[in-house]
């Protein structure tokens, strides 16, 4: 079983987005906590754009806002944003001559005082290791590992963050189905502490059964899918 928290988080996620570059996007919506969402569309229709907007890693155009219990997080620094967000990219290829631990403890470095991890943060790190079955990955270098192994360090590293926002591209990518299964169980436990969740896909596989809302990115705007039933 993964812990990724003891407590409760809910938070709200208001988004008033639109983009020019790389792809023309707009949505509006409301994401309450507690709910996973799932966001689908072929490839190139600006499905990691979007999440990368949502992060502020991407300029919005005027007007734009992601509001989390009322703040803005495109107007936060990035510590402050990596302290209530966090995203799971499709592709990274930074990290490869880091260890199995050195990476999952850069989730934490929002946390940091200064340069330097707490105490507190280490603990924390060892603990996810335990929860994800990495305790035996600890020293190997990510450079080493199979994309399988790689995805799911790199998913040890967004529990170990912490996030009330949690953003998926294509986070099932090279895992094998047991680890798919216990990735479908970590986003139960997200939904059950009041996170927001979206996943993003071009096929998702039959993950339409374990989210609450999907929405379609259709002609350059995402909207949600009316006839969508959880099944």
């Amino acid at each position: 079983m993964i812990l990724t928290r003891r407590g409760a988080v809910t938070g709200m996620l208001t988004v008033r987005l639109r983009l020019s570059r790389p792809v023309s996007l707009i949505f509006e919506g409301t994401l309450e906590g507690g709910t996973v969402h799932l966001g689908v569309g072929p490839n190139g229709v600006g499905k990691t754009s979007f999440l990368r907007a949502l992060m502020g890693l991407l300029p919005a155009e005027k007007g734009s806002a992601v509001l989390l219990n009322g703040k803005n997080l495109l107007q936060l620094g990035p510590r402050d944003r990596a302290l209530r967000v966090g995203l799971l990219p499709q592709v990274e290829e930074g990290g490869m001559d880091l260890t199995v631990e050195e990476m999952v403890l850069l989730g934490r470095y929002a946390r940091w005082s200064g340069n330097l991890p707490r105490p507190e943060d280490r603990v924390r790190v060892q603990e996810v290791l335990r929860e994800m079955g990495l305790e035996s990955f600890r020293h190997r270098r990510v450079s080493s590992l199979s994309g399988g192994e790689r995805q799911w360090v790199r998913l040890a590293r967004l529990v170990a963050q912490d996030p009330q926002v949690v953003l998926l591209d294509e986070p099932d990518q090279h895992l094998d189905d047991r680890r798919r299964q216990a990735l479908l169980h970590l986003m139960g436990q997200w939904r059950a502490e009041g996170r927001v969740v979206f996943w993003v896909s071009h096929n998702p596989c039959g993950m339409e059964r374990h989210a609450d809302r999907l929405w379609r990115f259709e002609g350059g705007t995402l909207v949600p899918d009316a006839d969508f039933r959880r099944g």
